[in-house]
């Protein structure tokens, strides 16, 4: 979600924790422009961070060059949501898919100082040929999320979840 994205409709490039992120904004529809060679299906995983209203991401559609894609919404609780689809391939496509993130709407931050009119703040994007990626539910991701829930939930939650995230290695993602 760096300085390299090719795309409209996003905030510069900020820091939230320890990963870069942009919001959607100032309208409700971004693109990403990624040159890909489209001869097998890809699956396509979105991290949402944050969002300013529920509607923005219960009704956040995704469109691979102008089709709608068929999207898998789940969350990991107590912020992230996650959005899957399965591009199809195209060997006839040209060599760049858009693909367009639409929030449905936009909405002013909590924080009168910032003008902005922001959608969702996009974390991170996985993209990969079909047979190289795993689906959450094959991820053991739901057994994390639980594991998560109940040490945020213990006396010094907070203190050992910093714990857990300084132990992982950081690595490099869009």
């Amino acid at each position: 979600m760096g300085d390299g994205l090719i795309g409209t409709g996003w905030h510069p490039a900020e820091v939230n924790g320890r990963r870069r992120t942009r919001w959607i904004g100032p309208g409700p529809t971004a693109t990403l422009d990624l040159r890909i060679e489209r001869r097998r299906p890809l699956a396509l995983r979105l991290r949402v961070g944050n969002h300013l209203r529920s509607s923005q991401v219960d009704g956040l559609r995704i469109t691979a060059d102008g089709a709608a894609c068929s999207v898998d919404h789940w969350v990991l609780p107590p912020f992230d949501h996650f959005f899957e689809t399965t591009i199809p391939e195209n060997p006839d496509a040209g060599p760049l898919l858009r693909l367009a993130i639409d929030c449905g709407e936009t909405a002013a931050p909590p924080d009168a100082a910032d003008a902005r009119s922001l959608g969702v703040e996009v974390a991170e994007i996985e993209l990969a040929p079909v047979e190289r990626f795993t689906p959450q539910s094959l991820a053991g991701l739901a057994r994390v999320r639980d594991d998560l829930a109940t040490l945020a939930g213990s006396p010094d939650g907070d203190r050992r979840m910093q714990h857990l995230l300084d132990s992982l290695a950081t690595g490099g993602r869009a």
